[in-house]
């Protein structure tokens, strides 16, 4: 809504008439900024922090939200922005690794402090005069966090003025909602200085985007002009990259479905793992990968707990799924529980298997240590279990290796004392 004596939106006025309101240099100002190819005409001005909603919308919180409601027992209940900001600081406090910290309020405070805030919120001013917060949502609640940490306070009387783009409804919905979809695919899609979008939260918007668009056509010619329209829409460059990411967050989700169902594991630790490992995914859908698990589904789970269990270390391990899968000691030795380095271990017995690799070098004693630690675990009892053609074929072998050991070893140490 806009004050009849100026033509600002009112939400603009306060600060005009606390701080600016003789120095029309920092009045309010007509603005137009691009936004994913389209020109979009806006007010540029502040905002005081009070005056501004927090996005209870905003993806990058819905996972935390879900167990705030949770906590609740209730799953309608939306949170007031004192609520959204206790869950922002409660999820960013209860991660000790600085990394992985998926707000950064305090380290966001900091910088408005030494840099104020430098790119401005974005805020919606709907036509029954409501106001929403379009994007900015961390800018907005590390401001909060500045006014209400101790910490901070010399720094409150310049830190509760917001730089604002206001955009006005146009009085077309349609276009207003096109308007929203330019802006936060410029600000969240196409990467700049703030922290993105995590890649599965991008995903799963570009995910819905393509069902809609084959919703009622799921021949293979739309789906093609469906990626290519997703990718245009979110600026992904190809239509492969859409493509690479609507496969990721397909299996994701059966992942997902696994984990809750089958694993009864919490929704949101489970969200939060997809966001974690989604790269991994990658990997996963790669033909020669998800051809060997496509259809076997205890196979897929196997393959659901490695990456659960943080058992792949590395992008390269997945691509030793088959193999592993193929090879019955390397499969048991994946599926060690508690060992997050079963997988690189199976990779290792795979090596040593390998055909082509059997007279390398180091395939050799990869695959010796193995056959002696396995036949140093035999007990009387055990030898007992084998035939008498086995137990033959193991003394001959043993002692044709023993005689040519201890020729070896005789003469390396001879060659060692000289």
């Amino acid at each position: 809504m806009t004050n009849p004596a100026n033509p600002w939106p009112s939400i603009l006025d306060r600060y005009v008439q606390e701080v600016a309101k003789d120095d029309k240099e920092n009045h309010p100002r007509k603005t137009v900024r691009r936004y994913h190819g389209r020109d979009v005409s806006l007010w540029a001005g502040k905002v005081h922090v009070d005056d501004v909603d927090g996005w209870v919308e905003n993806t990058r919180l819905k996972h935390y939200l879900r167990r705030w409601q949770s906590r609740n027992s209730d799953s309608l209940l939306l949170p007031t922005t004192d609520d959204i900001y206790d869950i922002m600081i409660e999820a960013d406090e209860e991660e000790s690794a600085e990394a992985k910290k998926p707000f950064h309020l305090d380290r966001l405070a900091q910088n408005i402090v030494r840099n104020q805030i430098q790119e401005p919120v974005v805020i919606h001013v709907r036509s029954d005069g409501k106001t929403v917060l379009w994007d900015g949502n961390r800018r907005f609640f590390a401001t909060k966090h500045l006014m209400r940490n101790e910490a901070y306070q010399s720094a409150r009387k310049s830190g509760q003025w917001l730089p604002a783009y206001v955009y006005e409804a146009s009085g077309d919905p349609e276009l207003d909602k096109q308007t929203e979809h330019k802006i936060l695919t410029e600000l969240n899609f196409i990467e700049k200085d703030h922290i993105p979008w995590p890649s599965y939260v991008k995903a799963s918007e570009v995910h819905q985007s393509y069902n809609w668009l084959v919703a009622n056509d799921n021949s293979p010619t739309q789906q093609r002009r469906a990626k290519d329209q997703v990718a245009r829409d979110y600026g992904l460059g190809s239509a492969r990259r859409a493509d690479r990411w609507i496969k990721m967050f397909d299996l994701a989700q059966r992942f997902k479905s696994y984990c809750e169902n089958e694993r009864e594991r919490d929704e949101v630790e489970v969200e939060l793992k997809i966001q974690e490992k989604f790269e991994y995914f990658d990997e996963l859908t790669k033909a020669g990968v998800w051809g060997a698990i496509r259809d076997d589904v205890d196979a897929q789970y196997e393959v659901f707990e490695w990456l659960w269990d943080g058992k792949f270390q590395a992008f390269p391990d997945v691509r030793n799924v088959p193999k592993i899968l193929a090879d019955p000691v390397a499969r048991r030795q994946a599926n060690t529980p508690d060992d997050v380095d079963a997988v690189k271990r199976a990779i290792r017995t795979v090596i040593a298997n390998d055909p082509l690799m059997i007279k390398d070098k180091e395939a050799a004693n990869e695959k010796i240590k193995q056959f002696a630690q396995w036949l140093d675990s035999f007990k009387r009892e055990d030898f007992r279990q084998l035939d008498s053609d086995s137990l033959g074929s193991l003394r001959i072998i043993l002692s044709d290796v023993t005689q040519m050991l201890s020729g070896l070893l005789g003469s390396a140490s001879a060659e060692a004392e000289a």
